[in-house]
């Protein structure tokens, strides 16, 4: 992984964008992703680059519940997901998920351009929201 990242840095420009734990950066035609917590790395062409919303605010609870709770457990080992009750607050702007001692909340800022995710009120991450067909989708990286 660090001799991948040398050879990036010493042959090619690029711009470095960090969300939560992740760190993107673009060179020539190739959108790079490196994971910190995880140590992985992958390369997405601009040209084939389709990001997929992560959920939709709107569907939680409800429809995007499996996409919610499949993210959870991939990204941040969260097994307890599956059981966990999914209710959002009575505003809209806080998703909390819990069962038995494990919570975790997902809460929108006041402009609806950024989640922040609290695991347990000490890990956190960051996410990018953006309104899109009537709907408000959640992404890991920009689609700008």
């Amino acid at each position: 992984m660090k001799n991948i990242w040398n050879i990036f840095m010493e042959n090619e420009k690029f711009e470095m964008h960090r969300t939560g734990h992740t760190l993107c950066f673009v060179m020539q035609a190739v959108f790079v992703f490196l994971t910190v917590r995880s140590g992985y790395c992958f390369c997405i062409s601009k040209k084939n680059l389709l990001f997929s919303y992560l959920f939709s605010w709107n569907d939680i609870p409800g429809n995007d519940n499996k996409r919610l709770i499949g993210f959870l457990k991939k990204r941040f080992d969260i097994e307890w997901a599956d059981n966990a009750k999914i209710k959002k607050n009575d505003d809209g702007k806080t998703i909390r998920l819990s069962f038995e001692n494990n919570f975790l909340s997902l809460k929108l800022n006041d402009d609806e351009i950024k989640v922040i995710l609290k695991i347990d009120d000490v890990r956190t991450d960051e996410f990018i929201a953006k309104t899109e067909k009537d709907k408000l989708n959640i992404y890991l990286f920009s689609t700008i």
